[in-house]
């Protein structure tokens, strides 16, 4: 990974901030955010910033992410084997 310059330096600290105070309104866990973020890295999720229909707040972490072709598949595949989620099925 290449050095970033001080413009993508700055743009990337202005995300980081628009989301600490969307996520300080919202009781997020520690472990639900490492969860994400390890959905990020195995390519599961993607950022997603767009604020659609959400009359300009989040109100959960899931409104920060998308699901990729990956994670589409692979929740199209578990979701099948489990079942309904309430049901004890899979489990």
């Amino acid at each position: 990974m290449g050095k970033i310059s001080g413009r993508e330096l700055h743009f990337l600290n202005r995300i980081v901030q628009f989301k600490q105070e969307r996520i300080s309104e919202v009781d997020v866990q520690d472990d639900e955010i490492l969860m994400v973020d390890s959905l990020v890295h195995q390519g599961y999720l993607v950022v997603n910033f767009f604020d659609r229909d959400n009359n300009g707040g989040y109100h959960s972490l899931m409104q920060y992410y998308s699901l990729t072709d990956l994670g589409i598949a692979a929740h199209k595949k578990e979701w099948k084997w489990r079942g309904i989620p309430n049901s004890n099925k899979g489990r």
